[in-house]
């Protein structure tokens, strides 16, 4: 079979993140695209196989993903969004008047422990005492 030099398919090495277009994604390429591809930045090692024909790199590519084991994403817990616990407000802000404010509190913390972690870490990155209180909220009552 002749190699045509316009033409040919590159099959990237599949890593944990990798889904099936990262690793192959049926676009042919010629001489120059690839020699564009590495001025860009492409490192070789990325590289698994350069593939004359579509189908050669497809079954490259299959074989590639297949090696990943189903495990090896994460999975990621769904995070429940907390509508009743403490809040950080200004110390501007009266006990009262916590629900009048424009804009509401951006984290609300499920608790006191968690929202004076926060302020510990503010006033670390300030360097200062920020000046924040810390009062129960419920974000049903707004």
């Amino acid at each position: 079979m002749k190699l045509n030099i316009h033409k040919f398919y590159i099959v990237f090495k599949a890593f944990s993140y990798s889904n099936r277009k990262s690793v192959f994604n049926d676009n042919s390429l010629s001489i120059k695209d690839l020699r564009n591809k590495f001025v860009r930045g492409l490192d070789p090692d990325m590289i698994e196989g350069i593939y004359p024909t579509k189908v050669a790199a497809r079954k490259a590519a299959e074989k590639q993903y297949k090696k990943l084991p189903d495990n090896i994403r994460k999975k990621t817990k769904t995070t429940k969004k907390i509508s009743k616990g403490y809040a950080l407000f200004s110390d501007a802000v009266m006990a009262k008047d916590k629900y009048r404010v424009t804009t509401p509190p951006k984290e609300i913390y499920p608790t006191r422990k968690a929202a004076q972690k926060a302020v510990d870490r503010i006033r670390k990155r300030t360097g200062r005492n920020p000046g924040i209180k810390i009062m129960t909220y419920d974000s049903a009552k707004r």
